[in-house]
């Protein structure tokens, strides 16, 4: 699985979590294969002002399955769980940190497009 993770800079790895995803102009792609992090990884820049549906998509073009992030917007969640990208949040520390606490199922899995379930008051 190919899992995102968005960043404060382009370190990879070693790169600490950005605060939010729409606003990170960095995004570090790694690889994981059961409870084993690959040696590949990849940082990507994203241009300032991208729109969030275009960064969407290009990690979803990257081959990514699930984003790891330390919160999102509902909006941002909806769109990354709309094209059936996994979403878990609840990620702190460095992307290494996150998706170290991925693989021991440490994050919340919000990838349910509807979390409600017709039980939400509003």
């Amino acid at each position: 699985m190919r899992l995102a993770v968005p960043a404060i800079n382009g370190a990879g790895v070693d790169a600490g979590i950005s605060d939010t995803f729409s606003e990170s102009r960095f995004f570090s792609i790694v690889s994981v294969d059961g409870d084993r992090i690959n040696k590949d990884f990849e940082s990507i820049a994203v241009p300032a002002g991208e729109d969030t549906g275009k960064i969407v998509f290009m990690l979803l073009g990257r081959g990514v399955g699930a984003v790891v992030a330390k919160a999102l917007t509902e909006r941002e969640r909806q769109m990354i769980a709309g094209t059936g990208m996994q979403v878990h949040v609840g990620a702190a520390g460095t992307v290494w940190d996150a998706v170290r606490s991925y693989i021991d199922g440490r994050l919340e899995d919000r990838s349910d497009l509807n979390p409600c379930e017709g039980h939400c008051h509003g």
